[in-house]
């Protein structure tokens, strides 16, 4: 993604509402600020209310909150999950994956190397399907929006991100955020059932930084630095059908 298109999305918008132009580069307004939640009511009404008709939010049984990497931190420090919204805006489909991690509350603990985050789709095929928008938000435990994050790294099926997991006056400022990726059909066809997956990985006590690749069966995480203790978790592998 071009350099241009990350400063169109310092305040990002996953929804299928607004648009300033047509393409894949077009950004679209919603107030997502103490969102951090991401309940399923909530995220349905912000739809309607920036304009999207047909709204489904789709997120399949099964447990999400996935131990991935193990490193020494306890597992209850934060929980980890995925759903699929699915929308038309201007006679156009659209189809988002959203993720979410939340902290306990409490909990402090930052320092480098930055938190890490990151989503994998599948079976959007670039003949039928523009990724039209991808962004993340962080908030502190109280819901106001602290936008702590920088893209690392992209590409048309999934997206990984910096979170700047810093603190003040005793509070996380990533205690809880969300990322998405937003595809929209503009040819019919490629008629797969949808894949994806969300995780996020916390260290404590390392320094240096990390590069990292990601995909629907693994997030890795090389660090250049020592990684101290480190704890990834997913959602669950969430299928959405074609017919959906």
């Amino acid at each position: 993604m071009a350099d241009a298109v990350e400063d169109l999305l310092e305040e990002p918008a996953p929804s299928g509402r607004a648009h300033v132009s047509p393409g894949p580069t077009a950004q679209r307004d919603i107030n997502l600020d103490g969102f951090g939640n991401l309940s399923d009511e909530a995220l349905a009404d912000e739809l309607v209310l920036n304009g999207a008709t047909n709204v489904r939010i789709v997120d399949d049984d099964g447990d999400d909150d996935i131990v991935t990497r193990d490193g020494g931190l306890p597992h209850d420090l934060f929980g980890v999950s995925g759903k699929w919204a699915t929308y038309i805006d201007r006679d156009k489909q659209y189809i988002a994956f959203y993720g979410r991690w939340n902290y306990k509350n409490q909990y402090i603990g930052s320092g480098n190397p930055y938190d890490a985050a990151a989503l994998a789709v599948s079976n959007f095929s670039q003949n039928c399907w523009t990724n039209t928008s991808t962004g993340l938000k962080t908030f502190d435990q109280d819901g106001t929006k602290t936008n702590l994050r920088s893209r690392k790294d992209a590409d048309h099926n999934s997206t990984i991100w910096n979170v700047n997991d810093d603190t003040r006056a005793f509070q996380l400022l990533t205690d809880m955020g969300f990322a998405w990726i937003e595809m929209r059909r503009d040819k019919l066809g490629c008629d797969d059932n949808k894949h994806g997956k969300f995780y996020h990985e916390h260290n404590q006590n390392g320094n240096g930084g990390w590069s990292a690749s990601v995909n629907l069966a693994i997030f890795s995480i090389s660090y250049t630095g020592e990684d101290g203790q480190a704890l990834q978790k997913s959602s669950k592998y969430k299928t959405l059908p074609y017919n959906e």
